[in-house]
């Protein structure tokens, strides 16, 4: 009698993440996985110059360790270590009241290299167009505004010309 009533009494299936969220309220677990998700945010956290030089390695109690490729990161962090203090904790759900550093010598590794540009044919402004552009541009006083107004000017001319040439 006992076998039939249990299989009178069908139950849903219960996604997997609903059973997750469940276990984590009841064992605790939310605040120490809030903590870990520096580890999924680091490199967009700090930069990409910074993630390829320095990575979180593990946190105990209410500290940070972070492995660093050399002293020179471990002083240039040392500098930035309240702002970074003040980014991990605006971005996980909890609190990291220090941070501290080690090296670890297989993180100093050359950064990779660029993506060639393609090699393009050398560009000439026409003579005249460039006394028009210094005509253009020479009342304006401030050099660094004049020089990037003709930097702009140049590039326009020059996506022009490519546009027209077949």
């Amino acid at each position: 009698m006992i076998i039939i009533n249990a299989m009178k009494q069908k139950k849903k299936p219960v996604p997997v993440s609903s059973l997750l969220s469940e276990l984590i309220q009841k064992k605790g677990w939310k605040k120490q996985i809030n903590r870990n998700r520096i580890f999924l945010i680091w490199d967009q956290l700090v930069g990409p110059e910074i993630a390829h030089h320095a990575q979180p390695q593990v946190i105990r109690g209410k500290v940070l360790w972070i492995n660093v490729s050399d002293s020179v990161w471990i002083q240039q962090l040392q500098f930035q270590k309240i702002m970074l203090l003040e980014q991990i904790n605006r971005n996980i759900d909890t609190s990291i009241e220090d941070i501290r550093f080690s090296i670890d010598s297989s993180l100093d590794r050359p950064l990779p290299e660029p993506e060639p540009t393609p090699v393009s044919r050398k560009y000439k402004i026409d003579p005249e167009k460039k006394v028009q552009m210094k005509k253009l541009f020479s009342s304006v006083e401030n050099k660094e505004v004049r020089r990037a107004m003709e930097k702009l000017w140049l590039k326009l001319d020059k996506s022009n010309k490519k546009q027209s040439q077949p």
